[in-house]
């Protein structure tokens, strides 16, 4: 079966810096997925126009990333207080608008989960990366004591804890994996250093994703794009590798 894949908002947010814009260059994507990623809190508050909203509803798969920072770029919490509950008021009215089948939570950043009680929506738990301190073996058994959330695996994450951790996640949470954030972690030419969410186009070694295949959901390409903007070219061309390998 064909694989369902498309590509995060925020993968191009240094491109346009509004979410309209972003969906605008995605369009020009024969991809058939797409994750709004409502990074901070303000973006929150950016309509999209009625023409974005229908091309949304056009996609196989649609998904949100909520928000990970606040209004000072610092961490955001998701507490029991009034603040927490205008997040999740604002995401639920997105995901109705634009027909999202899932929005995806930093467990890190979530100290009460009591808080989603009454929202109707698919909740998911996102895999974190070694600099966040929850390895896959604490991952996974935070996932076994809130079964109400659907997971999201990030290769470029799992990958930081090793390769082996990629398909510890998949073989305990594949069945619950509503998609995966799709990446690749390596050194960074750029940046001059090991960086997680680099392109697939770019991998040595493609080895480490077989394990993936045995996940039937959407993949999300979540790259970081900075230093090919406005490259859409780039864009097709990562799409097209990533459909040919799993199309193999």
């Amino acid at each position: 079966m064909q694989k369902v894949i498309g590509f995060s908002s925020g993968d191009i947010y240094s491109w346009a810096p509004s979410i309209n814009e972003q969906i605008e260059v995605l369009k020009k994507i024969p991809c058939n997925a797409i994750e709004i990623n409502y990074a901070g809190v303000p973006s929150l508050n950016e309509e999209i126009t009625e023409e974005n909203i229908d091309y949304l509803h056009s996609p196989d798969y649609v998904s949100i990333h909520a928000p990970f920072y606040g209004d000072s770029r610092s961490d955001l919490m998701y507490e029991n207080n009034d603040a927490t509950a205008g997040i999740l008021r604002k995401l639920k009215g997105h995901y109705d608008r634009i027909g999202a089948r899932a929005i995806v939570f930093h467990p890190n950043l979530i100290g009460d989960y009591s808080i989603f009680k009454g929202f109707d929506f698919n909740a998911c738990l996102e895999n974190m990366p070694f600099a966040r301190k929850i390895s896959p073996k604490e991952f996974i058994a935070l996932a076994g004591e809130h079964p109400e959330f659907g997971i999201v695996i990030d290769t470029a994450h799992a990958l930081s804890w090793g390769e082996n951790a990629l398909g510890m996640l998949v073989r305990q949470l594949g069945r619950r994996t509503l998609h995966v954030h799709l990446s690749d972690r390596r050194y960074s030419q750029r940046k001059q250093t090991i960086s997680d969410h680099r392109q697939m186009l770019y991998a040595d070694d493609m080895n480490k994703f077989e394990v993936v295949r045995n996940i039937d959901c959407p993949l999300i390409l979540e790259v970081s794009i900075k230093d090919k903007k406005n490259n859409v070219q780039n864009l097709k061309d990562e799409y097209e590798f990533v459909k040919k390998f799993f199309s193999n």
